[in-house]
């Protein structure tokens, strides 16, 4: 019994030091501003779907963040891209954008495509 509740201890200490560190991680991509960020572009085959995650949170998790900084938000919106779900926009409703079309906005606007990222988000 004293062996479980130890384990048990111990797989929560795990878990908290775990996500401490991505809530510091978080903490740091907070003012991250396009240029900052990588990004994917790609047609889905019913729509365009723009896929954004601060440089910073992906060279240091290999991951996708799943929220998008506060000022990364309101540049794609100025842009009228909208957030679908996390980290991950689309044009608004009726918008006949091609995928080209987007990406040069979104390149223009400072985001940096990754191969590695974009490999990451096709599962390859």
């Amino acid at each position: 019994m004293h062996l479980a509740i130890a384990m048990l201890t111990i797989l929560q200490g795990v878990a908290l030091m775990d996500i401490t560190e991505e809530d510091a991680l978080y903490d740091e991509c907070a003012y991250s501003q396009p240029a900052d960020c990588l990004v994917d572009v790609q047609d889905t085959g019913y729509g365009v779907h723009v896929t954004i995650t601060p440089k910073v949170f992906w060279e240091k998790s290999g991951r996708c963040i799943d929220a998008t900084p506060p000022d990364v938000h309101v540049a794609l919106q100025d842009v009228e891209l909208y957030e679908v779900e996390d980290a991950t926009f689309a044009p608004g409703e009726g918008d006949t954008s091609t995928r080209e079309e987007i990406r040069k906005k979104v390149l223009d606007l400072g985001f940096v495509e990754n191969p590695e990222f974009t490999a990451y988000l096709h599962g390859g």
